[in-house]
């Protein structure tokens, strides 16, 4: 049997109109596309990963990705010239959705892609936007002329929760971890094909803290397994970056998140920054299996976030860019 990756998420660029506080890809410190990949090197990386993988699904993993429709359409198409099958997701957090109707249904038909809307301004305490996403949502829901999904059976399927595919590393992982449900708040609609969902996250997960010095600072926990299981927020996704595979995204980023905080020299960070992805040019087949084999479980650098939660709720200086919030002071 290939090795099999659940959730494959592409990095596509780092740019956002949002500047979430603790952002796994960073894109609340990094606000331009100059460092961005060349569109090449995430296309070679995606055929590399798909030589070596079984890849159930893609999501385009930024920075905000409607500010990438150009760049996600040609990836979108490169996939499927690949992979006629496997399942494609864009992400966003909606806040610019009505602008972009007419692109995204063209997009969403033609690749067999499917919406998920992630509201970052929900736990804000004036409610307008998080409102104005909301009847984006619904009215690019109407838009496409889609009928209600079952939600219990969405999210069954999505996450495999029968594990069809009779995965060991799945089944411990679905009798360890508290079953993820949806809330009243979340809406799914599918044409059958494809799914549009909307969810409202109001609260976001630390993977770091500041010390008094304000300097970034890994949890040190000791407990990977606790990490994972209690403080990760990407615990079934592989992060693309570079042709190299990550075990998660804030691994993936890390070098860029601690050069901007003038960082990299600090000794707490060494052993995360040591971290060794998938090099998929020049990985072997057992490798390959390692990664595999750890994509329900933790490695050990998972110990850079912490043993339990430790959420914080998504207020407005948390998630608007400071030129935002400063106007109000």
């Amino acid at each position: 049997m290939q090795n099999y990756l659940k959730f494959l998420d592409v990095y596509i660029g780092a740019k956002c109109n949002l500047a979430c506080f603790q952002c796994d890809t960073r894109s609340d410190i990094i606000k331009t596309k100059k460092d961005d990949p060349e569109l090449k090197e995430i296309t070679d990386g995606i055929a590399l990963a798909w030589k070596h993988f079984d890849i159930e699904y893609y999501s385009m993993l930024g920075g905000e990705a409607l500010l990438y429709l150009d760049r996600i359409e040609n990836i979108m198409k490169f996939i499927r010239e690949y992979d006629k099958t496997g399942k494609i997701i864009i992400p966003t957090n909606g806040a610019t959705l009505s602008k972009n109707f007419k692109r995204l249904k063209e997009l969403l038909t033609a690749y067999d892609a499917s919406l998920f809307i992630c509201n970052h301004y929900a736990g804000f305490n004036d409610l307008k936007l998080s409102n104005n996403v909301r009847k984006s949502a619904i009215d690019f829901i109407e838009y496409m002329d889609l009928t209600k999904s079952d939600n219990d059976k969405f999210l069954k399927d999505m996450l495999d929760q029968d594990n069809i595919r009779q995965d060991p590393g799945l089944e411990s992982f679905l009798n360890n971890k508290d079953p993820m449900t949806l809330s009243s708040s979340d809406l799914v609609y599918t044409n059958g094909t494809f799914h549009v969902w909307f969810r409202d996250q109001e609260y976001f997960q630390s993977s770091y803290y500041f010390n008094n010095d304000n300097q970034p600072k890994p949890f040190m926990t000791g407990n990977p397994e606790q990490s994972y299981m209690n403080g990760c927020c990407s615990l079934m996704c592989s992060f693309l970056y570079n042709k190299k595979l990550y075990k998660c995204a804030a691994l993936g980023t890390l070098r860029n998140f601690l050069k901007y905080h003038d960082s990299l020299e600090d000794i707490d960070w060494q052993k995360y920054l040591n971290y060794t992805p998938l090099d998929l040019e020049n990985c072997t087949i057992e490798e390959t299996t390692k990664f595999s084999n750890t994509k329900y479980n933790s490695v050990s650098e998972c110990d850079m976030c912490p043993a339990s939660s430790q959420n914080f709720r998504k207020t407005e200086d948390k998630v608007l860019p400071i030129k935002f919030h400063k106007s109000k002071i």
